[in-house]
């Protein structure tokens, strides 16, 4: 609790009002609490300390705009504060302005080095971005920040995880599970890398045990909705899930998690109209916290297929090495990539790379750039990317890299690595759209939000990959449809590994005994043998497809 200035000291009102605070404090009693800070403030409207805590009274209720003017009001009475800073990051991140909450994470980590939550914070926002270099650093400065804490303990175990040191983090998750029994986070955190080792009925009781700890939560209701096909015994489950939402005290953020997998429970029941209620509550708010603007994703595309034409590739072939390891998988997301991937990884010669954020982070600036940049940034872009590779997959003869928005990069990957393979994944345009409509992603991408910015968002793509096949020679890309691959897998299994150059291996037959981790939102679906029940899904949604009828065949 911050105490008053020396003027505000003189007041006996205000330290009365400081009195009523502290009781309110010990109570829990938020509401009490923000409405003495309100008065407090008025008596001492240059007290930046009073602010801060009327921010944070103000999130702890969930009125996250009157935070955010508060602590806003309070950094400009006491600039440089560190955790005012962090109250403003945790702020913005409620309201989905993620980039603005990193900037005020990293800028709280700069004034403030010891507040190991601010490092968390910066590390989880990279993890969601794919960027795990980065939030393997921030991890390690949390945790040295706080070494002998369970926050210290459980970022190092978080910073192993995303250096896929999977063996050294699940033992750290278990001891300091162990040494925390009734930490929430520490819970969740071992439940989601458990489901992401495909141990989906250990996941199932970390979760339970964190929201037995933390009922105000959301993510671990979506891990267990999540891990595995709900049947009519998970209908406890739904209730619950259903309760937190109607409790109306939660964040917007947390009220989408809930509302995606109480959507997600429905559908396994077999109720989609119940369940598309719940999939629309879910992309009001994703839409609210990541608009997207049509004219401006055309642009990019039409800027793409300007500047990366044959013609381009021809005059700077100087640009490109021969290695031939990357095998970049892509397509729309929920296209199949994640089976694609694991089948062509299944293979001994291949190291699976999952999602790498690698081009999202640097090609979106060079597309632009004029050719001398492109040219003096080239020798570093293929050898950074080659280096992360190889850390993946040593001594790997390919590595996967199954970014699905790598098919706006294309261009640029190619000429920087003119022997790279591309699998482009195809499947019903419907079957994507709706099945993107229904997920919860790490990010939020706002196209995928609206039926009608999924329309548009899905031609422009269809736009682009033409134009890619138009340039790009044909033994570097191949296109795979979903449903063929679910239809003869065996098929499609040969073509992967004949297109990448290697011999024949019948692991390749079977995708769900990939070792490997999956982190994306597939993770369940993944561990299941190749089935076809997802093949036109579509149908039982035809009802309510809304802009979304503009992709079936003319």
């Amino acid at each position: 609790m911050a105490r008053p200035g020396p003027k505000a000291t003189a007041s006996p009102a205000l330290a009365q009002l400081l009195q009523v605070v502290q009781r309110a404090i010990q109570a829990g009693d938020h509401v009490r609490i923000a409405a003495a800070l309100e008065q407090a403030v008025r008596l001492a409207p240059g007290n930046g300390a009073l602010f801060h805590d009327l921010g944070m009274a103000y999130l702890a209720l969930g009125r996250v705009p009157d935070a955010l003017a508060a602590l806003r009001r309070a950094d400009g009475l006491r600039p440089g504060n560190g955790a005012t800073s962090y109250g403003m990051g945790l702020a913005l991140e409620q309201t989905g302005d993620d980039a603005g909450a990193l900037a005020s994470y990293r800028r709280a980590a700069s004034l403030a080095p010891k507040l190991a939550e601010a490092h968390t914070h910066v590390g989880n926002i990279l993890t969601a971005r794919g960027d795990y270099a980065g939030a393997a650093a921030a991890y390690q400065k949390a945790y040295a920040a706080a070494p002998a804490t369970t926050q210290g303990l459980l970022c190092r175990a978080k910073g192993l995880v995303v250096q896929e040191r999977r063996e050294e983090a699940g033992q750290r998750l278990r001891e300091l599970a162990a040494r925390a029994p009734d930490d929430a986070e520490v819970h969740l955190v071992l439940g989601l890398f458990l489901a992401e080792e495909g141990r989906f009925d250990e996941a199932a009781v970390h979760f339970e045990r964190s929201i037995a700890i933390a009922p105000r939560q959301a993510t671990s209701y979506a891990g267990l909705a999540t891990s595995k096909k709900l049947g009519e015994e998970d209908r406890p489950l739904l209730a619950r899930i259903v309760a937190r939402i109607d409790a109306g005290d939660l964040p917007d953020r947390h009220r989408m998690t809930l509302h995606f997998a109480a959507g997600k429970a429905l559908d396994d029941l077999k109720d989609p109209g119940a369940a598309i209620v719940q999939f629309d509550a879910a992309n009001t708010v994703r839409k609210r916290l990541a608009p997207f603007v049509r004219a401006d994703f055309a642009a990019r595309v039409d800027r793409l297929a300007a500047r990366f034409t044959r013609a381009f590739f021809d005059e700077n072939a100087p640009l490109g090495t021969d290695d031939e390891t990357p095998v970049l998988v892509l397509g729309m997301p929920r296209s199949g990539t994640t089976l694609i991937e694991r089948m062509i990884s299944a293979h001994p010669s291949v190291a699976g790379g999952g999602e790498l954020p690698y081009w999202n982070e640097h090609a979106r600036s060079l597309v632009d750039a004029g050719d001398d940049a492109l040219r003096a940034a080239a020798p570093g872009l293929r050898r950074d990317y080659l280096a992360l590779l190889r850390v993946i997959g040593p001594g790997a003869l390919r590595v996967t890299d199954k970014m699905p928005f790598n098919f706006l990069w294309l261009g640029l990957v190619h000429a920087l690595f003119p022997r790279a393979r591309f699998v482009h994944c195809r499947r019903n345009p419907l079957d994507t759209c709706l099945s993107m409509y229904q997920t919860q992603f790490a990010a939020n991408w706002g196209f995928a939000s609206d039926r009608g910015d999924l329309a548009f968002y899905y031609r422009q793509y269809l736009r682009l990959m033409d134009h890619w096949r138009a340039v790009v020679p044909a033994d570097r890309l191949l296109d795979v449809d979903y449903e063929e691959a679910t239809a003869a897998p065996e098929d499609t299994a040969r073509r992967l590994v004949e297109f990448c150059g290697l011999p024949w291996d019948e692991a390749c037959l079977r995708p769900d005994r990939n070792a490997d981790s999956v982190k994306t939102a597939s993770r369940w679906q993944a561990r299941q043998p190749v089935y076809r029940t997802s093949v036109e899904r579509w149908r039982r949604y035809e009802p309510w497809l809304g802009e979304l009828r503009e992709l079936l065949p003319g």
